[in-house]
C-alpha cells in the first residue's frame, strides 16, 4: 500500500498553479545554471569589512557574488583579500529574483593553483584542444568581422570555450574598452596581409569591397520607399542608437544616435532597474549595447534621455535572449 513514487504529496496542486512571482523571476537573465548545480571557480575579490566578494566561475562568463557566510569554513574568518584571492572553490549557484547569480555552500578544492598565478595556466593542459571545425567556424566569424571582433561579442557567440584554449589559435588583447580577439598576423584570412588584387579564399573573383557598404545603413537604406513619412521622435516613437560610454560608479553615460549631432546624456536611473548596479563587476559591459531612447527635455548641456530600453536578440544556440551589441 505505498504510494507510487511519482505521485508527490497530495497537496501539490496542478503544476501550473505556483505562486505568481514564479514567472521568470523578473530579471533580464535567462536560466544559465540549474538550481543546485555544482560549479568550480576561483575567488577574485573579497571585501572583509562588508563581508562579501566575487568569484570567477570556470564555465560562465560572469563573476558571481557570495556572502562571507557561504565561504568554506577554512577561510570564513579571513580579514583581507590577500588571504582568499585565487583560492579554488566548488559551489552551488542560486539565481536571485533580479536575475543575478549568487554562490552558496562553497567548499575548498583539492587542487589549489601555485600562489600568484592569476589564470591557472595548468588548467590549460586539462582542457581538450578545440575541435577543428569549431576553430574554422571561429575563423570565419572573425574574417567576416574584418579579421577581429570585440571579445564579449565573440564570447557570446562561442560561449563554451575558455580563453586559454583560444589563445593557442588567436590573439586576445585588452583595449581601452573591453578586449579584442583577432586572427594572428600572417593568418591567410587576415585582410591586411598581402592582398594583391586576389579575392580572399572564397575566390569568386568579386572585388573585396563589393559587400562592404552594407555597414552604413542598418537595414539597407536605399530601399526606403519614397512615400515613407518622416516621423519626429516623440512619445512611443523612439530613435535607436548604441551606448558609447557609461560609468557605473559615476552613474551616467552617453548614447550615440545617428541624426543627433551630439551624444545623448543619460543618468543611471534611465537604465532598467536590474542594470542600475554601482559596481562594474556586478554589471554586464554596457558599451556597445543597442538601445532605443526616450528623450526627456534637453538639459543645459544638450540632449538628455529619460529612459533607455535595452534591445535583446534571440540566441538560438543557447536558447536565450542576449543584449544586442554593435
Amino acid at each position: 500500500g505505498m504510494m507510487p513514487p511519482h505521485m508527490g504529496p497530495p497537496h501539490s496542486g496542478p503544476p501550473h498553479m505556483g505562486p505568481p512571482m514564479d514567472r521568470g523571476g523578473g530579471g533580464p537573465a535567462p536560466a544559465r545554471v540549474r538550481p543546485g548545480q555544482v560549479l568550480s571557480g576561483m575567488i577574485v575579490r573579497f571585501n572583509s569589512a562588508k563581508g562579501y566578494g566575487f568569484l570567477e566561475p570556470d564555465d560562465l562568463d560572469e563573476d558571481i557574488f557570495f556572502l562571507r557566510s557561504e565561504m568554506p569554513q577554512e577561510i570564513q574568518s579571513a580579514q583581507s583579500q590577500q588571504e582568499v584571492a585565487n583560492k579554488r572553490v566548488e559551489f552551488e549557484v542560486r539565481t536571485m529574483p533580479d536575475g543575478k547569480l549568487r554562490a552558496q555552500r562553497m567548499t575548498m578544492m583539492q587542487d589549489q593553483p601555485p600562489p600568484g598565478n592569476r589564470k591557472q595556466r595548468e588548467s590549460a593542459e586539462n582542457l581538450p584542444p578545440l575541435d577543428e571545425s569549431l576553430v574554422d567556424e571561429m575563423v570565419d566569424f572573425l574574417a567576416e568581422s574584418g579579421g577581429g571582433a570585440d571579445y564579449g561579442k565573440f564570447a557570446s557567440r562561442f560561449s563554451r570555450v575558455k580563453k586559454v584554449q583560444l589563445e593557442q589559435h588567436f590573439d586576445i588583447f585588452s583595449m581601452e574598452k573591453g578586449q579584442r580577439i583577432e586572427l594572428p598576423p600572417g593568418h591567410p584570412r587576415r585582410q591586411d596581409d598581402g592582398l594583391d588584387g586576389a579575392a580572399g579564399p572564397e575566390g569568386d573573383g568579386r572585388p573585396e569591397g563589393d559587400d562592404a557598404p552594407a555597414e552604413d545603413g542598418i537595414e539597407g537604406e536605399d530601399d526606403v520607399s519614397p512615400d515613407e513619412p518622416a516621423i519626429p521622435p516623440g512619445p512611443g516613437c523612439e530613435p535607436y542608437g548604441a551606448i558609447k560610454q557609461y560609468d557605473p560608479m559615476k552613474g551616467y553615460g552617453f548614447v550615440g544616435v545617428e541624426g543627433f549631432e551630439e551624444d545623448i546624456f543619460f543618468p543611471r536611473g534611465a537604465l532598467p532597474e536590474s542594470f542600475q548596479g554601482k559596481k562594474k563587476s556586478q554589471m554586464p559591459e554596457l558599451v556597445g549595447v543597442e538601445v532605443s531612447v526616450e528623450l526627456g527635455p534637453d538639459g543645459d548641456k544638450g540632449p538628455r534621455a529619460q529612459r533607455l530600453r535595452l534591445l535583446l536578440k534571440w540566441h538560438a544556440g543557447d536558447q536565450c535572449w542576449l543584449l544586442r551589441r554593435r
